[in-house]
């Protein structure tokens, strides 16, 4: 591993929220599957919700099975707003699976947010998928 994709991956835990946001920007900027599984960490437990909504955009960004289960998780506990619109969008640049249809068109119909419900059904009308 390169020690600027080792750097950022420390950054995800620095004191500062900003640095943490940084990182995990970087990191998807980098597109480096490497750092899927810290980002994961950042998503399901950062108190942030701006840290795990860097994180959703970046594991959109780096895409994978790993990711994309991830975000489907995030999907399905109860995150803060931006998290859950950061989770939906990077879900729609992932290749089209049975699952990403399934936990959108689940977002699309229960999530509790009018948001997160259109854009769902939005990305799935985008795929050429009936909610």
């Amino acid at each position: 591993m390169s020690y600027y994709l080792e750097g950022l991956i420390k950054a995800l835990s620095h004191w500062r929220v900003l640095k943490r946001r940084e990182a995990a920007y970087l990191l998807g900027e980098k597109r480096d599957p490497r750092a899927v599984p810290a980002l994961i960490i950042v998503l399901e437990s950062a108190e942030d919700p701006f840290v795990k909504m860097e994180a959703a955009t970046a594991l959109g960004k780096i895409g994978g099975p790993q990711a994309a289960a991830a975000l489907l998780r995030c999907l399905q506990t109860r995150q803060p707003l931006p998290v859950r619109v950061a989770a939906v969008e990077a879900l729609a640049r992932q290749p089209i699976s049975e699952d990403i249809v399934v936990g959108l068109r689940h977002a699309a119909v229960h999530d509790p947010n009018e948001i997160v419900r259109r854009l769902a059904q939005r990305v799935l009308e985008e795929l050429g998928v009936r909610v």
